[in-house]
């Protein structure tokens, strides 16, 4: 005769929650190194795009924006703009900057009459000049944004910002 033991349902629960447990775990885990991944991706890129802009190779720099970006100011246009007030209005040949940590943003509409971007990194970069002019900073909230599965450089034009 067979007995039944009446911690096998006991066992089969605890198992049942532990399992359970580590699935979830497992799905955070995954979740948080994609989530850190792209928040990576999108310093990088803003990091890039300023690296370009310190050296005056604002042709460059014009390359990683975003398409919405690239609608708005033609590479001939950027470049010989950046160049002529930085270097000559500002008397400055370069700058140091400094970024804050992205931050995670979602459904943000950076250009009026344009479809809100599902998912951004929003970097505060502030400029630091030594000029003719005397010393200075521009702090900017730069976005970065995955198009055609790359990150690109984006700035706001709502009137609606803090800054």
């Amino acid at each position: 005769m067979l007995r039944r033991r009446r911690g096998n349902g006991f066992i089969k629960l605890l198992t049942a929650i532990l399992v359970v447990g580590l699935i979830i775990l497992l799905f955070w885990s995954v979740r948080g190194m994609v989530k850190s991944t792209n928040g990576e991706e999108a310093v990088k890129i803003v990091e890039q795009f300023y690296d370009y802009e310190q050296e005056g190779d604002f042709g460059s720099s014009w390359e990683l924006f975003h398409s919405l970006m690239k609608e708005r100011y033609k590479k001939p246009d950027y470049v010989q703009t950046r160049a002529h007030v930085f270097m000559q209005h500002f008397g400055t040949n370069t700058f140091q900057y400094e970024r804050s940590e992205p931050e995670r943003k979602f459904d943000v509409q950076l250009v009026e009459g344009t479809e809100p971007l599902k998912e951004v990194y929003l970097i505060t970069v502030t400029q630091i000049y030594h000029s003719s002019f005397g010393n200075f900073k521009i702090v900017q909230p730069v976005y970065a944004a995955e198009e055609s599965g790359d990150w690109r450089v984006l700035w706001s034009f709502q009137k609606s910002e803090d800054f």
